[in-house]
């Protein structure tokens, strides 16, 4: 495009001028009770947004101009304007940051170049005005919103200019922010509390004791009969602040005692708090009480969760010496679990907080509470219970391995056998509900046996009574060839090419496990791509085709021309195949992968047409 003219220049900016006019709230714009017409206007402004956009990838100098103009007149006498106006300019300086993209989203830094140079100051004359000009005090949510909106997208600006953090922490903290007599405003600046203080860590950790000493009343956990009184903060919005408190507190130069002492000064009211509540809960004898104070123990499970994402490689959980603080937090919910009394809720938050943990420990400091977890968790053991369980016991095998064989093996009967129960329980046709909960756990089991095959834990299956593995590698070829769920039947084949390459030598693995490669596996590999539901125009289908190939060529590795001896004189004989195909079959099977896939694909398209 040529040199934008004068005429057209000034038609330009005069669009800019109409785009940032129709921008502003409609006096009628219901704030508190938002229906269909404040929906239609929020899209209207999305597409004037997009106008915006292009408006300023055309001629940037122009809109970075007419916004400072619009923004510097406007926040200068924002107590004298209406607030559609001050919304307006503190969305437009929002607007900006992607309008002009910056380099790391740095608005307030950059190279020499004259623009960049112009973008730069004028980004910060709009920043330093925003910031002390006291419309951070305005009455209005829809500014109060865009102001903590526009702190959080520019964050970068108060690492250059550090000496406005104090007023802008305090705006954060104070009635303007989290405590503003607005929940949409309190619930927002929760949240942006949150990922400014994790922008900003390295430059507020002066102030970490004061501003902990400000957040305790929005840290204390809401009574469970509070009546008609709601807390300023929800559960949602209190797990934000929890993660910003601790991540102040990790951000520390601090000796590793002092930030465990704030670490346990910050959590020890939640465990106390959930130390009565236990023991409520287990006098409690009114279904409706019992599940509140439930609720409140999985609230409190989930904030100490929270907590430990404050936690990093630079500053571990062990470096800051605060392992201890967090295996006493597991045993006291593990302890709420045993209770007995509304266990899937309070379950719900014992796993998410090992989840958590899985994350920051060391196996030698959280495997010995995985037993007692584990039994409590699974202590009625629904499909649904056992779905939620076996991410949890993935997770852990996934990072901790070998680490994991004395506790899989224990386990593995008991937790297979719960699993086999619960598929096996008979279920009305048309509960569909329970039909996809059966579903997801078939699923996870396979995963999980995927899982154990995939991180060096063969040795408890190859320990397993040889009766139960029978049934344990029946299961996995009946997945393979008859759940018509594409990722599981890909898994199931996953399951079984593992198995092949460490027991497909004679002697190497399980009594009968040969016999059982030509009985079961190898039927499997074709009897899998032939069933109508396998659909070879799938993603996923196609994945899971590829892995039965690369079993099947497993097979061949490892027992050599034995299999194709036994293809020629038993299997194809069954399939009614021609000696071409047969011979080219075998052929294809003893090239190289990719020709194997490609060969595959196209025998049974045929062979389904």
């Amino acid at each position: 495009m040529g040199e934008i003219t004068a005429v057209e220049r000034g038609l330009l900016e005069n669009m800019l001028y109409v785009v940032i006019t129709k921008t502003k709230y409609d006096e009628n714009y219901n704030f508190t009770q938002a229906g269909e017409d404040e929906a239609m206007f929020d899209d209207y402004r999305k597409k004037l947004k997009v106008v915006f956009d292009n408006l300023a990838a055309l001629v940037p100098e122009l809109v970075l101009q007419v916004s400072k103009e619009y923004v510097l007149t406007t926040l200068n006498r924002w107590q004298s304007s209406p607030y559609e106006d001050v919304e307006a300019a503190v969305s437009l300086l929002y607007n900006l940051g992607e309008a002009l993209p910056a380099s790391h989203g740095n608005h307030f830094s950059g190279p020499s170049q004259c623009l960049v140079q112009v973008k730069t100051s004028t980004m910060q004359e709009m920043m330093q005005l925003l910031v002390t000009s006291g419309v951070s005090g305005h009455s209005h949510p829809a500014v109060s919103l865009q102001f903590f909106e526009c702190v959080a997208r520019y964050e970068k600006f108060f690492t250059s200019e550090p000496h406005y953090i104090p007023g802008i922490l305090a705006a954060f903290l104070d009635t303007r922010g989290m405590r503003n007599p607005n929940p949409r405003v309190r619930s927002r600046t929760s949240y942006l509390f949150s990922r400014v203080v994790r922008c900003l860590k390295s430059n507020i950790v002066g102030y970490t004791e004061d501003i902990l000493s400000q957040l305790t009343d929005l840290l204390v956990l809401a009574p469970i009969d509070n009546g008609q009184i709601p807390p300023l903060l929800t559960n949602d919005d209190q797990l934000y602040v929890f993660e910003a408190a601790a991540m102040l507190i990790i951000a520390g130069n601090t000796e590793p005692g002092h930030k465990e002492g704030l670490m346990r000064n910050l959590l020890s009211p939640v465990f106390a708090k959930v130390t009565c509540l236990a023991e409520r809960l287990a006098r409690e004898q009114d279904p409706v009480n019992q599940a509140s104070i439930a609720k409140s123990i999985c609230h409190a499970t989930a904030v100490t969760a929270r907590t430990s994402k404050a936690f990093s490689n630079q500053n571990s959980i062990q470096a800051c010496g605060c392992v201890q603080l967090y295996l006493d937090a597991l045993q006291l919910f593990i302890n709420c679990l045993n209770v007995g009394v509304e266990r899937e809720v309070v379950g719900a938050g014992v796993r998410q907080l090992m989840h958590r943990l899985v994350v920051c420990l060391d196996g030698e400091s959280l495997l010995p509470l995985l037993p007692p977890a584990s039994q409590a968790l699974l202590h009625t053991p629904s499909p649904a219970v056992l779905t939620e369980y076996l991410p949890l016991i993935n997770q852990i095998i996934t990072k901790f391995q070998k680490e994991m064989s004395p506790f899989v093996h224990t386990i593995f009967m008991p937790l297979v056998s719960a699993i086999f129960t619960a598929l096996s329980e008979p279920i009305e046709e048309n509960d569909e509900e329970e039909q996809r909960t059966r579903r997801l756990l078939q699923r996870s089991y396979y995963l999980f046996l995927t899982t154990i095959v995939s991180h060096h834990l063969l040795p408890v299956l190859a320990a397993l009574d040889n009766t139960i593995l029978q049934q344990v590698l029946m299961s996995v070829v009946q997945g393979a060839v008859e759940f018509p769920d594409p990722v599981a039947q890909k898994n199931c084949f996953v399951i079984l090419r593992r198995l092949t390459e460490a027991w497909g030598v004679k002697d190497m693995g399980p009594p009968g496990f040969v016999e059982f490669l030509y009985t079961q596996v190898v039927p499997a590999c074709f009897l899998a791509p032939l069933k109508t539901t396998f659909d070879l125009n799938d993603a996923q289908t196609i994945l899971a085709l590829h892995e039965s190939v690369t079993c099947l060529q497993t097979v061949y590795r490892k027992r050599g021309d034995e299999l194709i001896t036994y293809l020629r004189s038993q299997y194809f004989p069954k399939m009614d195949l021609s000696p071409e195909l047969v011979n080219e079959y075998c052929q294809a099977l003893t090239s190289d992968a990719k020709v194997f896939r490609n060969y595959s694909k196209i025998f049974f398209q045929r062979a389904k047409s």
